[in-house]
């Protein structure tokens, strides 16, 4: 009887030692992580308040500026929702939103086919692709402002080299990016020109295409054309992503070819929203009104990636998915 009361009375003291021994151990394993939050915390510190002092707190004034009457001479004079009501009824707006949309579907469209297929062609064993990868980019790194420039002079109706081109195949004169039918596919040749960063993007996801899959592909008899179909374009589906999202991103925000040359004309055929919203800030000195267009216009881009991204999932293939 003793014995056995020793005994339990060994197994109640062994017990709790062990307790002690875990509540102890986890005390120690907490503090550890605190400590590593905090470190991790510090290490980002200097992000987030970068984030929030230029990101974060310019989105909050932009949105309180939109509820207000301004003309950067006078005192911000608060009016609501005034704007916003304005911008419903506002027929320029709605066009501005049009055309924009035209020309970055467009743009990205055009844009992605003839990165794809230089993409390609370089991707092969071709004499001097190098030099060729280097000529194709040169132009996305030229400065824009250059490159509208040099454009203009290329479309100029008079003695610009498009028309000197096309005489050559005997078709008249056009106004190319000075006509309203002619401007919008103007500015989709100049973005098709200057999307150099999609082809070496292209590369870098067509040198990641399994050669044993292509292989197995020429194997069972298929042919070029269903290694691309079938092998090449499902595995660069998240190049394609990318690539779509930056450029759609990147053009429906495009400025200076509209501001430089056609300031939106002819006949609003270049209307696009950042232009004139611009156009209301600093011409018309109207910055509630241009705070509210840009506010409008952040929520359709959101939305617009919003539905890029959930579309995504039913045709962006990742490996080992």
């Amino acid at each position: 009887m003793l014995l056995l009361l020793k005994k339990n009375k060994y197994r109640l003291y062994i017990g709790g030692m062990e307790t002690a021994m875990k509540k102890t151990g986890k005390k120690k394993v907490s503090k550890m992580k605190r400590r590593e939050y905090l470190v991790g915390y510090a290490c980002a510190l200097p992000a987030i308040i970068g984030v929030i002092a230029l990101m974060v707190v310019p989105i909050c004034y932009v949105i309180y500026i939109s509820m207000t009457r301004w003309t950067a001479i006078s005192s911000p004079k608060w009016i609501g929702l005034e704007n916003y009501k304005k911008i419903f009824t506002d027929v320029y707006m709605y066009r501005s939103l049009f055309v924009t949309v035209k020309y970055a579907v467009g743009a990205i469209l055009f844009s992605l086919l003839y990165a794809f297929g230089l993409a390609l062609m370089l991707n092969t064993n071709i004499r001097g692709k190098t030099l060729f990868r280097s000529i194709f980019f040169l132009p996305y790194v030229m400065p824009a402002i250059g490159v509208t420039i040099l454009w203009s002079w290329i479309y100029n109706a008079d003695f610009g080299l498009m028309n000197s081109f096309t005489s050559i195949f005997g078709a008249g004169k056009s106004l190319w990016i000075y006509g309203e039918k002619t401007a919008i596919v103007s500015l989709w040749i100049m973005a098709v020109w200057v999307s150099g960063n999609y082809i070496i993007i292209f590369l870098a996801g067509l040198q990641g295409v399994p050669q044993s899959l292509i292989e197995a592909v020429a194997i069972d008899g298929g042919n070029a054309f269903h290694k691309l179909i079938y092998v090449t374009i499902p595995m660069v589906t998240p190049t394609i992503f990318f690539n779509f999202l930056m450029g759609m991103i990147n053009h429906l925000q495009n400025f200076i070819p509209v501001y430089a040359i056609t300031q939106g004309g002819p006949n609003n055929a270049t209307l696009f929203t950042v232009y004139y919203l611009v156009r209301e800030a600093f011409t018309r000195n109207n910055f509630g009104y241009a705070s509210a267009i840009a506010v409008v216009f952040f929520v359709v881009i959101s939305i617009i990636t919003a539905i890029v991204f959930i579309t995504s999932k039913k045709w962006v293939y990742y490996g080992g998915e």
